[in-house]
């Protein structure tokens, strides 16, 4: 898997041991390249998707104990990685966390054309959310939850 938890290392691989952790938690499987993690949940349809599956997470380190989280359509997250208290997750893996138990959901308005206009998403986990509210809010709102990968 890489590294272990509790093992001391830059802020990133002490990221990466609380993703992994999360990730062997759910028995899902993980890709990493230098400065990206993939957590993957298996195969999708684009019919899956459609419905709400959601087929990975692509986590990229933007440096200063921040990353980026990639997952869905539109969700494109800023997230803090660096641990505030030892009996809490980091900012970014409650998110991960909260997207792999079926906690994030994105959204689009729609013009008369059905065109994109804009988007926003949010995720929200045991305690903590985060969101982009869209820049327009006017027009039709469609609203796609990102579904659990896995149930308790």
């Amino acid at each position: 898997m890489g590294w272990e938890a509790g093992v001391s290392g830059t802020e990133w691989e002490m990221f990466c041991s609380e993703v992994f952790a999360i990730a062997e938690r759910y028995a899902i499987q993980t890709f990493s390249n230098s400065g990206t993690l993939v957590l993957s949940s298996g195969s999708s349809s684009t019919e899956a998707e459609v419905r709400g599956a959601n087929p990975h997470i692509t986590l990229v380190d933007m440096g200063d104990a921040a990353v980026r989280i990639e997952t869905g359509w539109c969700v494109r997250a800023i997230a803090d990685y660096e641990i505030q208290f030892e009996d809490k997750p980091s900012q970014a893996a409650a998110a991960v966390e909260a997207i792999i138990l079926g906690g994030a959901e994105e959204y689009v308005f729609t013009d008369d054309d059905d065109r994109w206009v804009a988007f926003g998403w949010c995720i929200r986990g045991k305690d903590s959310l985060m969101s982009q509210p869209p820049h327009i809010t006017s027009g039709r709102k469609a609203v796609r939850r990102l579904l659990p990968w896995w149930s308790a």
